[in-house]
């Protein structure tokens, strides 16, 4: 998406997957690894995932071993949450965090093409965690209501400038009903840039050859159905999505990672990629 048409802007390209714990040792891992490398993404932030899959080179931080599953030993590079930037991290953390159900979120921040920015990727429990596997002293939601609650009360969740939020958050946006107005709550001063309805899809070649899939999201369903995205990027005021092709109809175009590529199931999830800038003054 580096040749936009809405102008020269700096501006850093970020993207998030949940690869469903593929592994170094996956059959389907090349096809994951090489996946991640072909948007050329200056951030990365990979949900239940493995180090080893990441691209080569870049600094890598993490969420920790501690969401109340075992790991296996034959997958010591395992994580719930990975962040993956091409510039060194400075850790950052909040002291209430640790009381968000463990091992789903990581903090930092690193330089970019358009300044420090401070990067959050998180895995925000589905309804089933810790309710028939893992702890299994947990009801439908718990987890995942505890979390929406705990990062409210972040300093991340009150962002002054330059911040992005990105990972799974096991929601769709928009829907109706409670449990996505706390969403909304907990990322009140977010544009959640990845909500919406996917209405078409495209196809071009990424630099290293590989197939780069992009969609256009649009705030209501259209007659291509009501898929939506659960992995998701939020950013903070300040920045806006960097459009290749701006459009007058409020939708937006995204890159995407597929669920599968010629027929091989790569995830359960669609992730997704774009570039942000920053936001001109008036």
């Amino acid at each position: 998406m580096t040749d936009s048409a809405d102008g020269p802007d700096e501006c850093v390209r970020v993207g998030t997957w949940n690869v469903q714990w593929a592994t170094p040792r996956s059959k389907r891992a090349p096809l994951v690894a090489d996946m991640l490398v072909a948007p050329d993404c200056d951030i990365l932030c990979v949900t239940e995932g493995d180090a080893g899959v990441l691209p080569k080179g870049g600094h890598v931080i993490d969420a920790g071993t501690d969401w109340g599953y075992p790991l296996p030993k034959a997958s010591p590079g395992r994580r719930k949450v990975l962040l993956w930037s091409r510039w060194p991290w400075t850790p950052a953390f909040d002291a209430l965090q640790d009381a968000l159900p463990g091992g789903r979120l990581v903090a930092g921040v690193t330089e970019t093409p358009v300044g420090k920015v401070t990067v959050v990727g998180v895995c925000i429990p589905w309804s089933g965690a810790h309710v028939n596997s893992g702890r299994r002293d947990r009801v439908l939601w718990q987890d995942h209501l505890d979390w929406l609650g705990g990062f409210e009360r972040l300093s991340y969740a009150r962002p002054r400038r330059r911040t992005i939020v990105l990972g799974d958050f096991n929601q769709r946006s928009p829907r109706g009903g409670k449990l996505h107005g706390l969403l909304q709550r907990a990322f009140a001063r977010f544009q959640i840039a990845t909500s919406g309805f996917v209405a078409e899809a495209s196809t071009r070649l990424g630099a290293n050859g590989v197939e780069l899939r992009e969609v256009t999201l649009a705030d209501a369903p259209s007659a291509n159905g009501k898929v939506q995205l659960i992995d998701h990027i939020a950013h903070s005021q300040d920045l806006v999505l960097r459009q290749r092709t701006p459009k007058r109809d409020g939708t937006r175009q995204v890159g995407v990672f597929p669920k599968e590529i010629d027929g091989t199931r790569l995830s359960d999830h669609t992730g997704v990629w774009f570039d942000l800038k920053l936001r001109k003054r008036p």
